[in-house]
């Protein structure tokens, strides 16, 4: 229902409804199952086809903006950037966000492991972000890119509550895979620096997994196989 009606006004009602639960068991139920609430799913989904529609056409930005649910452009320009990494018509020209943040000047934590895949194609290259929710949006605590199956590593972890995110990287190759993903969390770090310990299973996608907002450098294929590399 999310998916047919992106421009639409869509509230928290309506998506009840359509599922046939109070609005209040609903959201347990959703957030339960994605991660994430039915809001914010909504908006990784109006994201998601922006960029498409930024890719693939050349229709205004307010156009697409409308198309997609924001009678605003600057409130839609605002929450893309948020997403995305970069403004509308800068994705538009470039496609792609820096992920990098300040070097890290105390001692913090970090996590590592193990990747495992039920997936095919293995050996593929595939990113590893830590972030405050169950979705690729925003700029990462700390991320890398290596291989499934392989061992990770996460390093200059601040304290707070993160998730473990990992998806495929787009490379562009047409046997790359696409079809997979992992969560994990949420895991809280103390202000005592740690070193912890975590496998993640990827997995297929399933229809209702979030989509990956955070638009990714096709250049970060090539990092592979050198070391993983903290933010």
């Amino acid at each position: 229902m999310m998916r047919s009606n992106l421009g639409d006004d869509l509230s928290l009602d309506d998506m009840a409804r359509a599922a046939m639960f109070s609005k209040f068991h609903f959201t347990r139920v959703f957030q339960k199952v994605t991660g994430i609430s039915p809001g914010r799913f909504l908006t990784s989904l109006r994201m998601e086809e922006a960029k498409r529609l930024l890719r693939s056409t050349t229709r205004t930005v307010a156009d697409i903006g409308t198309s997609v649910g924001y009678t605003s452009v600057s409130t839609f320009s605002g929450r893309f950037n948020r997403s995305v990494g970069l403004t509308p018509m800068a994705f538009r020209r470039r496609g792609e966000a820096p992920l990098s943040r300040a070097s890290p000047t105390a001692q913090l934590s970090t996590i590592s492991g193990r990747l495992h895949t039920l997936c095919a194609h293995d050996g593929d290259a595939v990113f590893v972000g830590l972030f405050p929710e169950s979705i690729a949006e925003g700029l990462p605590e700390s991320w890398t890119v290596t291989s499934a199956p392989g061992p990770y590593r996460l390093d200059g972890i601040r304290p707070g509550t993160w998730h473990i995110v990992v998806h495929p990287v787009d490379t562009g190759r047409p046997m790359a895979r696409h079809d997979c993903a992992a969560r994990s969390g949420p895991l809280v770090l103390h202000q005592r620096p740690s070193l912890r310990t975590i496998d993640v299973n990827l997995r297929p996608l399933r229809t209702f997994d979030p989509p990956v907002v955070l638009s990714l450098p096709r250049s970060l294929a090539p990092v592979l196989p050198s070391a993983p590399r903290a933010a």
